[in-house]
């Protein structure tokens, strides 16, 4: 997973056009070809986002992404104007491969026996 904090411009064009003004925002491109943009306000939802399959080009302070709907084609062009952070993560493959795989074992085939106690945690009244 990429993540980067960028002051840019986002311009959404398909079935409809829109544009998100120059600000700072963080851009998430996921192994999957998932791409989010998020501002620090408006809770968890990303502001714009391209689900994929997609394809990814990147230039010169230029990010574009495309995804074909039909006839017609969905495209997410990011404007940088300047980077704060730009880094990558290896998630090891989440929830479909490796790790995650691990972690969805019923909790009696877990490494070291662990067995399933209690679910949840009791409510108390005061």
């Amino acid at each position: 997973m990429r993540l980067i904090v960028a002051r840019c411009e986002v311009r959404y064009s398909g079935r409809l056009t829109a544009v998100l003004p120059e600000a700072l925002r963080l851009l998430m491109i996921k192994s999957d070809g998932s791409v989010m943009v998020h501002a620090d306000t408006g809770g968890y939802k990303p502001q714009n986002w391209m689900t994929p399959p997609t394809v990814i080009e990147e230039s010169d302070g230029l990010i574009v992404v495309r995804k074909r709907a039909g006839s017609t084609e969905d495209r997410l062009d990011i404007q940088i104007a300047e980077v704060l952070s730009d880094v990558e993560h290896d998630m090891g493959g989440g929830g479909s491969t490796g790790e995650g795989r691990r972690r969805a074992r019923p909790p009696g085939t877990a490494r070291g026996g662990a067995a399933l106690v209690r679910r949840g945690v009791p409510a108390h009244s005061a």
